[in-house]
């Protein structure tokens, strides 16, 4: 299983996520509002943050939501990546 958070990306993500083949999950977002950096004071707001993720880890996927809450010190909100994981237990 392989999750990879670039966070702010400086290079082209397209790039980057074809060459390891990834998928971006923003189409999982479960609400409308898909901003993930803000600030304030100017009223800029943009999607710079991003999660690429396996095919295998995409499809396991049940949510993906950004948290935009008062308690937070920085511009980039937190991003949740809620993902369904089938566990195996031996009894011995």
């Amino acid at each position: 299983m392989e999750l990879y958070d670039k966070g702010d990306l400086s290079i082209h993500p397209h790039s980057f996520v074809c060459d390891l083949q990834l998928n971006f999950v923003d189409d999982k977002i479960s609400s409308n509002d898909k901003y993930t950096y803000r600030v304030e004071a100017t009223g800029s707001y943009s999607t710079l943050d991003h999660f690429a993720v396996s095919q295998n880890l995409y499809q396991r996927m049940n949510d993906f939501k950004i948290v935009d809450s008062c308690a937070n010190f920085s511009n980039h909100c937190p991003l949740i990546l809620e993902v369904g994981v089938s566990v195996l237990c031996a009894i011995v």
